[in-house]
């Protein structure tokens, strides 16, 4: 049995163009693999879809680090999140629910009203709407992020 009489190779020639189709094949399959190891893709982030009520409420207490634009990260505490306020529509549904989650922080490095990346150590990077809103003592900022999700 010839097999190179159609393609032109002989048995041997073919054996080869086999194997390096082969391990051309392999080495395309554990590529990514190997250059997700590589690479630092940074940590992950969490949709916003994932950011209910139950799930912020279980940071309470966590701290979360503040990437700001100066470049400089502020460290702020997850104070509590406020109940939240289901919205029904008028044929009956639920529509939503709202709640805002207040952050402390130090007076001495204060954020400006803007939206920031917050990290935290299980959730990931999510950015978050953050406005000022009171001194809770004389050395502790307090800021606070109001959540509206429709259904």
């Amino acid at each position: 049995m010839s097999v190179g009489v159609a393609s032109g190779l002989d048995r041997r020639n073919f054996i080869r163009v086999g194997i390096a189709a082969g391990a051309g094949l392999m080495a395309m399959t554990a590529l990514p693999a190997a250059i997700n190891g590589i690479f630092d893709h940074g940590p992950r982030s969490t949709p916003a879809a994932d950011l209910n009520h139950q799930r912020l409420t279980s940071l309470v207490g966590d701290k979360v680090t503040v990437a700001s634009p100066t470049g400089a990260p502020s460290g702020l505490i997850v104070e509590r999140v406020t109940p939240a306020t289901t919205y029904v529509s008028s044929n009956g549904r639920l529509a939503g629910d709202s709640f805002s989650i207040f952050f402390e922080g130090p007076v001495g490095t204060p954020l400006s009203q803007n939206t920031y990346e917050l990290h935290h150590a299980s959730l990931g990077i999510f950015p978050v709407f953050l406005s000022p809103v009171d001194l809770a003592d004389g050395s502790t900022q307090r800021y606070e992020a109001v959540f509206n999700r429709l259904r």
